[in-house]
């Protein structure tokens, strides 16, 4: 989302208010921004645990926190 803000923002050379109020996310933490985004909108923590046996991600419990934080704050 925040690229594509930032797309529109290159492209009319106006910032979406979106994207103003929205703060950096840490490099440190921007795979868990990417996996949020591969996620359903909707997710239980069983369908997050399959989703990480799909994908071969090695998901730490506190990482599946974020994500359901991330989840509850987006929906």
């Amino acid at each position: 989302m925040r690229e594509h803000l930032q797309r529109i923002e290159k492209t009319t050379g106006h910032r979406p208010k979106e994207l103003a109020d929205q703060p950096e996310c840490p490099a440190e933490l921007s795979y868990l921004w990417e996996w949020f985004w591969q996620l359903p909108r909707s997710f239980n923590f069983t369908e997050l645990f399959h989703w990480s046996q799909l994908t071969r991600r090695n998901l730490r419990a506190w990482e599946a926190e974020v994500l359901a934080d991330l989840q509850r704050v987006w929906i």
